[in-house]
């Protein structure tokens, strides 16, 4: 059972959401900042943001950052996904006063000298990311002429109260970790709402990466974040990629060797989430039209059977020793991680929707959808999917 989380809304618009968890080992808090559509400078700016924040706040150092995860065990983070920038941290029980200071200085006053600014650009630049993680995430970045001032007026721009969701959790008592944030954070104000940052916001550009592997995605816009609706979204995509029961790995890796790896994810957008199918492909590129009719085929001969792996898979909870879980809004599935990634949903939720986490809820209505509907969304999300591969734009699936 997942215990209930619990929304507060402060004067300034922020969303809170408190989970008192007496058997957690750890008490953890995250941070959810909306993100608008970004320009390709704006997304440069954004991931050299991400680099600056990782140094910390005027008052609180990424050492002491570090020190605190360590007493159990868990490294900060802070990372972008399509449409927010999360932030998550955690600490030893009973401090939570602690971390909830951390949290409300890096959102108020982050450490953004010029100095700090500029090596976070060039770290930034560097991009370590694997191709992998370069096709989950293949917005396009233009890095030439973009200043600290361009990055420290992105963060002006989404660092205010609303804007941003927070989540806490932990084992203290109902209303101690709100307050701990509450106190921090309730008479955050902006004077005015800052100039929009020029060149940064706008429609964005997209190139899968190039190199051993050719890449392939697919794209299915999902907009009913009712519970209903993310328990039905959730069901299929679980069916299509969670776990190596799945349809994606039984049809493409097991049954043809069509592909090595494939996953399918849910991921937030700027409208609702998407249902994203990945593939990377290294030989038979022409067979990519066939192996996409393969898996409409698999779907289409889904059995109750294929229902129940997939709602096991949505059920377990506590972590696992491989993370194969599709509900990926905040990066991996919160029924399979850590608290701190579950806090990271929690605050998301909170930011996009207005409402409280409740992953039992949408389990709930998935295990209350039959597998007629459930092939029928299936293959209607499939049939209306945008296609995009290393060597293309977008284009009709």
């Amino acid at each position: 059972m997942i215990a209930a989380w619990t929304l507060f809304v402060l004067g300034t618009g922020l969303r809170l959401v408190e989970l008192a968890a007496p058997e957690q080992k750890a008490v953890c808090v995250a941070a959810a900042v909306r993100l608008p559509e970004l320009s390709p400078k704006g997304v440069a700016a954004a991931r050299a943001l991400v680099e600056a924040l990782w140094e910390g706040s005027a008052a609180y150092s990424r050492q002491r950052w570090l020190g605190e995860g360590a007493l159990v065990g868990v490294l900060p983070k802070v990372e972008l996904t399509d449409d927010a920038l999360l932030i998550r941290l955690a600490t030893a029980p009973g401090r939570h006063k602690v971390i909830a200071s951390f949290l409300a200085d890096l959102l108020r006053s982050p450490a953004l000298s010029t100095e700090a600014v500029g090596g976070a650009i060039q770290r930034a630049r560097e991009d370590h990311r694997s191709l992998w993680e370069r096709a989950v995430d293949p917005r396009v970045a233009q890095w030439e002429s973009l200043t600290p001032r361009d990055v420290a007026r992105l963060a002006a721009w989404l660092l205010r109260p609303d804007r941003v969701g927070v989540a806490i959790s932990g084992p203290f008592q109902p209303g101690e970790g709100r307050r701990a944030l509450e106190v921090r954070l309730d008479d955050w104000k902006t004077s005015a709402r800052p100039a929009e940052p020029p060149g940064l916001l706008g429609a964005g550009r997209s190139e899968l990466p190039v190199g051993s592997s050719r890449f392939f995605r697919w794209t299915a816009p999902w907009t009913d974040l009712s519970d209903r609706g993310m328990g039905r979204v959730w069901l299929v995509a679980s069916a299509l990629g969670a776990g190596k029961g799945a349809s994606l790995f039984r049809t493409w890796r097991v049954e043809d060797g069509f592909s090595y790896r494939q996953e399918c994810r849910l991921e937030g957008t700027q409208a609702g989430v998407a249902l994203r199918v990945l593939l990377g492909k290294a030989h038979g590129l022409e067979s990519v039209p066939d192996g996409w009719r393969r898996l409409l085929a698999a779907v289409g001969a889904w059995t109750e059977a294929d229902r129940l792996r997939a709602l096991a898979v949505m059920g377990r909870q506590g972590p696992v020793p491989y993370r194969d879980g599709a509900l990926a809004l905040t990066g991996f599935d919160p029924t399979l991680l850590e608290p701190v990634d579950q806090a990271a949903l929690a605050a998301y939720w909170a930011l996009k929707t207005g409402r409280p986490l409740s992953v039992e809820a949408w389990l709930a209505e998935a295990r209350a959808t039959p597998l007629e509907e459930m092939k029928a969304l299936a293959l209607d999300l499939l049939s209306k999917a945008q296609s995009e591969d290393s060597t293309s734009s977008s284009n009709s699936g």
